[in-house]
């Protein structure tokens, strides 16, 4: 009899010690499975908050294309170059800061050399080169 109670609890501390192990394996997939849940949420997080930027940053670009577009219309209605530069520069300032702006001849060598840089804008502006 003693022998029967003996195997009895052996067989209940295994069973305990089995379905202890299989929950802590359970618990641990689990927790694996939420950490990388967590980690997708997160990535899309950071994507929709670039996408909302990006959108902002496009609307924006917009409306300055509108404004320029609008200020291109209004100096096409004027004849002569100085008087459609010193409309383009009023609108420029009501618009944008800016502290230069300059209306080159396209071919002209001080034209040729201007490039880009940190701080500045280079816009030309006229017809397209033909190809």
């Amino acid at each position: 009899m003693i022998l029967l109670i003996i195997t009895c609890c052996l067989y209940l501390a295994l069973v305990f010690l089995v379905a202890r192990e299989i929950s802590l394996q359970t618990m641990a997939r689990l927790g694996q499975a939420k950490a990388a849940a967590q980690a997708e949420l997160d990535e899309r997080l950071q994507r929709k908050t670039r996408f909302v930027q990006e959108r902002k940053d496009s609307e924006n670009v917009a409306a300055d294309i509108f404004t320029l577009y609008d200020m291109t219309k209004e100096i096409a209605k004027h004849m002569t170059e100085d008087e459609a530069l010193r409309i383009f520069k009023e609108g420029l300032r009501d618009n944008f800061y800016y502290e230069e702006c300059l209306l080159l001849e396209p071919l002209a060598a001080e034209a040729r050399t201007l490039k880009p840089s940190e701080g500045w804008a280079l816009y030309p502006c006229g017809p397209k080169p033909r190809i």
